[in-house]
């Protein structure tokens, strides 16, 4: 159950919170939380402000989260919030048994569970959006996201789904617009639908994308696929 802003005592009691949810079932080292959560700072300062957050901490999940979720196990100087997965391991594990299991296959499955995580997905964490522990992970996520648009994207296109397929490779596109993998898919649902013009300026899009972003040129597969869309050959 979601604890409630108003419960917690102070802003950093809600801040390592958040940090342990996000590493939930990881073994954080305490030096590595005082890192992140307090960089620059005296250490023995920090060690005395993490035990002191720490203690509040645990008492508010200790009454509102009595459940193993809220339970934090802690053996020396390592910590671990242990139950249930983050949003953040499930997102991650969805996409990689996704991509290690099904790519290669045709047409490969989409589970519900990949497409409501999917649908799901944006800023992690706003409020310590500029925390560099949370960077990292954001980034991460994007990295993951990309790829599970793309391959959602390629399922959908080998059933003959392009609207869908050019919706979800768009997605990459918005995310990563140097992403040629998705501009070669939607040039693809374009072109199956007749539209071959439409198809073409995605190819110039695509184009000025990696010119702009990554200063390279088009790869020989998205030539291919221009020089047979220009014959009038299908993609």
């Amino acid at each position: 159950m979601p604890i409630q802003d108003a419960v917690w005592p102070r802003p950093a009691v809600r801040k390592l919170c958040a940090y342990f949810v996000m590493h939930a079932g990881e073994s954080l080292i305490r030096d590595r939380i005082i890192d992140d959560l307090w960089p620059g700072s005296d250490p023995d300062a920090a060690r005395g402000s993490l035990k002191t957050v720490l203690s509040l901490m645990r008492k508010i999940i200790d009454r509102d989260m009595p459940t193993p979720e809220g339970y934090l196990e802690v053996s020396g100087e390592t910590y671990m919030l242990c139950g249930a997965d983050s949003d953040v391991a499930v997102f991650e594990r969805l996409i990689r048994v996704a991509l290690t299991t099904y790519t290669g296959l045709d047409a490969p499955p989409v589970s519900d569970e990949l497409l409501t995580a999917l649908e799901r997905y944006g800023p992690l964490l706003p409020e310590y959006a500029r925390e560099p522990w949370v960077i990292e992970t954001g980034e991460r996520l994007r990295d993951e996201y990309l790829r599970g648009c793309i391959y959602v994207a390629e399922a959908r296109l080998d059933i003959g789904q392009t609207t869908d397929a050019e919706r979800w490779a768009t997605r990459a596109v918005e995310t990563a617009v140097w992403s040629e993998d998705a501009y070669q898919i939607i040039m693809r649902a374009q072109a199956r639908r007749g539209e071959t013009e439409l198809a073409l300026h995605t190819a110039q899009a695509c184009q000025k994308a990696l010119e702009r972003e990554l200063r390279v040129q088009l790869s020989p597969l998205t030539l291919w696929l221009i020089e047979r869309l220009r014959a009038g050959e299908a993609i």
